[in-house]
């Protein structure tokens, strides 16, 4: 490592390589997680951080609580497609709406639900299927219906602290636990106030899929239950109950106990007593060992302590033990699951947390704060305009993952210097930033899948096509959870 430098060297040190790997970030021409990584070994190499700093400090350095839950809800995502939930959602439902306007909105609300739990990208994978065919059957645009699933996959991003890594970054951040999200400090939380933006999102949807009058006719497959994964689902609400009683009466670490305990039986009879057979022509088998493992993996981010045991939070140990026990459910194909899972957005995430933690620890957040203030931006309703909307114009257009993880520190001192809760400013950027992936084909990666599979299929992408559906959406929402949150949190 290189010393030597002054502090005010360092700080344009810092500049110059942050402001490099932004540029370079944008320019997609280079694999991301390279160019995080390599400006996080510049950065140690030149003294700015130190690397027990970078690798051990949660607050300065590299978040592994926020890491460990998302591999864990990734790994489990991957378990979850496997058992067919999804498909067997769209199947059951599907045949009792008749016109095609109900459809495609169910289709949407599929997807806002699903993304509220699980990558947004992998969504859009599962639901695309179901799409097309609906698209071909009623001949209509496919254009029209694959833009609203992944605006719909992508609008729930702030509904739950697992829909979206900036979500996660936050509550990681801030020590929100799951709860946290519906409800702190007394005031509605940031998922709550999300969730009536997103049903006014759909409302808009409403109105533009209004002439939508086609008659639908989709013959599906029967979902087919069995009993062992009723029995799996009773046994893990069993569970749930049991650890809330416990918690409830003060026996925390017993009601943890109790979550692992039931998650654990639940996967080995999963695992060793599966549900095999032929469900019989035109018939699906669904099962819900993954399901109920999830429903405790929930409780458990609601009931521990925001505390730090070992060198994880114990948010962090849910989502580890999540990913391991989501591998164990793969049975033979849990190596797929480990070369499927996306590691590229794990060393991306290690080398930017490193990188924010390097400009915030020279002051150059403090000194863009102080900036803001000098320029006359002294109004807190003001800046709480300006942040949020500025987060949606420029996550329009640049990943929201390292916006995120520079703006918290950046909200938290302008906060601090207007005198105002630091989550009034958290909650309108995360908000924007979450959102408005929405407002361009390359906004966010369920957008880019989606355009692709058009492409594939002979559509052209024209940007004001997508923006008419797009752009409404997106801006209904932001402007209804906005309001909200300046209502209750100014």
């Amino acid at each position: 490592m290189l010393h030597g430098f002054s502090p005010e060297a360092l700080k344009w040190v810092t500049l110059a390589i942050f402001l490099l790997v932004f540029a370079l970030i944008l320019h997609r021409r280079m694999p991301i997680h390279y160019l995080s990584l390599g400006a996080a070994a510049l950065l140690i190499i030149f003294g700015v951080m130190s690397p027990g700093t970078a690798l051990l400090d949660n607050d300065n350095g590299v978040s592994w609580d926020v890491l460990a839950i998302y591999f864990g809800y990734g790994m489990l995502a991957m378990v979850l497609q496997q058992s067919r939930l999804p498909a067997a959602i769209a199947n059951w439902l599907l045949p009792h709406l008749r016109k095609e306007k109900y459809a495609l909105l169910f289709l949407c609300g599929l997807a806002a639900l699903l993304s509220s739990f699980m990558a947004n990208p992998v969504v859009v994978l599962m639901l695309a299927p179901l799409a097309i065919e609906m698209a071909e059957r009623l001949k209509a645009s496919l254009f029209l219906y694959l833009v609203a699933l992944a605006a719909a996959s992508n609008i729930v991003t702030t509904v739950s602290m697992m829909a979206d890594p900036p979500a996660l970054i936050l509550a990681m951040q801030t020590n929100m636990s799951f709860m946290d999200f519906y409800w702190f400090q007394g005031r509605p939380g940031l998922g709550t106030v999300s969730i009536v933006g997103v049903i006014a999102a759909m409302l808009v949807l409403m109105i533009q899929f209004r002439k939508l009058n086609n008659v639908v006719e989709l013959i599906t497959p029967k979902v087919v239950v069995g009993k062992r994964s009723i029995q799996l689902i009773v046994l893990g609400l069993i569970g749930c109950g049991i650890a809330t009683v416990l918690k409830a009466t003060g026996f925390t670490m017993p009601s943890v106990a109790v979550l692992l305990a039931f998650s654990l039986l639940i996967v080995i009879v999963d695992v060793l007593a599966p549900e095999t057979g032929d469900p019989g022509p035109g018939k699906m088998r669904l099962t819900l060992g993954s399901t109920a493992v999830f429903l405790l993996s929930c409780w458990g981010l609601a009931l521990v302590p925001n505390e730090v045991a070992a060198f994880l939070r114990w948010q962090g140990w849910v989502g580890l033990i999540l990913g391991l026990l989501s591998l164990i459910m793969l049975r033979n194909k849990w190596m797929d699951g480990v070369k499927e899972f996306d590691w590229q957005s794990i060393l991306f995430l290690i080398g930017i947390f490193i990188v924010i933690g390097s400009v915030k620890q020279v002051g150059l957040l403090k000194d863009l704060a102080d900036f803001m203030i000098r320029i006359g931006l002294t109004n807190p309703i003001m800046v709480f305009w300006i942040i949020t909307w500025m987060s949606v114009l420029l996550s329009a257009f640049i990943d929201n993952v390292p916006y995120t993880v520079l703006m918290i520190p950046v909200c938290g001192y302008l906060a601090n210097l207007l005198g105002v809760n630091p989550f009034f400013l958290y909650f309108g950027m995360l908000i924007g930033t979450g959102i408005g992936g929405n407002l361009t084909p390359v906004g966010a990666t369920a957008n880019v899948l989606a355009c692709g599979m058009l492409e594939k299929r002979g559509y052209k992408i024209n940007l004001w096509e997508y923006m008419k559906i797009a752009v409404p959406f997106s801006c209904i929402a932001v402007l209804v959870a906005q309001i909200i949150v300046q209502i209750f949190w100014k």
